[in-house]
């Protein structure tokens, strides 16, 4: 992820009718990286071929871009 964070900023994995999945709870992240690494106990490959979303919650934060792999 590539974000600026003044502030606070997290992240986690919906399904697709919006509802948290186990196991991918909120993951918070700080400071200014292009490459903010989130690590979810169950791992994203748990979740291939699933049609997830993303939801964040940035306070204070630019997000540039990011990437699921």
């Amino acid at each position: 992820m590539n974000a600026k964070l003044r502030g606070t900023g997290r992240v986690r994995l919906l399904d697709s009718k919006r509802k948290p999945l186990d196991g991918f709870g909120w993951a918070e992240f700080k400071g200014d990286s292009v490459e903010h690494k989130i690590d979810w106990s169950n791992g994203l490959p748990s979740v291939s071929g699933q049609v997830v979303r993303l939801e964040f919650q940035l306070k204070d934060c630019q997000l540039f871009g990011f990437d699921l792999h």
